[in-house]
């Protein structure tokens, strides 16, 4: 289960809207509205990709993709 507050404390720091995210990564606002509220789950490559636009280290995707 994804850690969204984690997640949504980063985008802040990082001054990234949802939908710019969204855009980023290849996927609809709707769809990662989805994804972020918990309702479905992250695809493998979404979460690399959500990684490297938010520099989250490899070590640490864990804490905010399966807490």
């Amino acid at each position: 289960m994804i850690n969204n507050s984690l997640l949504w404390g980063l985008l802040k720091s990082k001054k990234l809207t949802q939908k710019e995210l969204a855009n980023r990564i290849g996927i609809t606002n709707q769809t990662l509205s989805l994804k972020m509220s918990g309702k479905v789950q992250f695809k493998q490559k979404e979460i690399k990709k959500i990684s490297e636009v938010l520099d989250i280290p490899q070590n640490k995707i864990g804490e905010y993709f399966f807490k």
